[in-house]
């Protein structure tokens, strides 16, 4: 009866000694991929339009973080706004998982009229307006543009005119980036580049009630798609 007995207590004590290295290997395997998982937090920086949900700048997504980290990030700028937000913030990585800044749409122009060399008008696709139509906004008030076409360019219905600054919102519901001027056949008054998903407000300085423009819009995709308005700046 003894040998038995001094055999269960010998079995046990393996069975002790094996369930006490797996809860070991188990629990350095734990503490192990809580580790990387703490290496590997990540986090979302947006740039928004105060009031809206509009996005003005693609949403950055910054990856490889540990929790705890402090990082800092800095409000970049955007032409046609100004930041209505602090310019930097710092926090803890972890406490928050989306950084937003907010931005108002900016009164003043920041390109002067310049005059257009023949190699930087691209007049392909759909045909400019015609020279004797025309949207005065001071009689017409806004006007609403919406268009859609499979080319890379695409203009406005009509050359705008009757005030001395303008309003322009554009949003773009394409795939890639566009380019829009406002422009005459002489002169290109305003050129902004605007991001897939993106909605750009912009201003068009004349400083000449008679002095006409119409928008331009080039696709970096063989598809068009745009809407916004344009209006007097007030």
């Amino acid at each position: 009866m003894k040998n038995y007995a001094k055999k269960g207590f010998y079995l046990l004590l393996i069975v002790s000694l094996v369930l006490s290295m797996n809860v070991a290997s188990y629990a350095m395997e734990t503490s192990t991929n809580l580790a990387e998982g703490n290496e590997n937090v990540s986090y979302t920086v947006q740039y928004i339009e105060e009031g809206s949900s509009n996005r003005l700048l693609a949403e950055r997504v910054v990856v490889g973080k540990a929790i705890g980290d402090v990082v800092t990030e800095a409000a970049p700028e955007i032409k046609g706004f100004k930041l209505n937000d602090e310019a930097e913030k710092s926090f803890s990585v972890g406490s928050i998982s989306v950084i937003t800044f907010y931005y108002l749409a900016d009164s003043v122009t920041t390109i002067e009229p310049k005059a257009v060399e023949a190699s930087d008008v691209e007049i392909s696709g759909l045909d400019k307006p015609e020279f004797n139509a025309i949207w005065d906004v001071s009689k017409k008030g806004t006007y609403n543009v919406e268009g859609y076409v499979y080319a890379n360019n695409l203009y406005t219905n009509y050359f705008f005119k009757g005030a001395k600054k303008y309003e322009i919102r554009i949003r773009n519901h394409g795939k890639k980036k566009i380019d829009v001027k406002a422009r005459s056949d002489f002169k290109t008054y305003e050129k902004v580049t605007i991001d897939d998903g993106i909605t750009m407000t912009f201003f068009v300085d004349t400083n000449d009630t008679s002095k006409k423009f119409f928008l331009q819009f080039y696709s970096y995709d063989s598809f068009t798609n745009v809407e916004g308005t344009v209006k007097k700046f007030k």
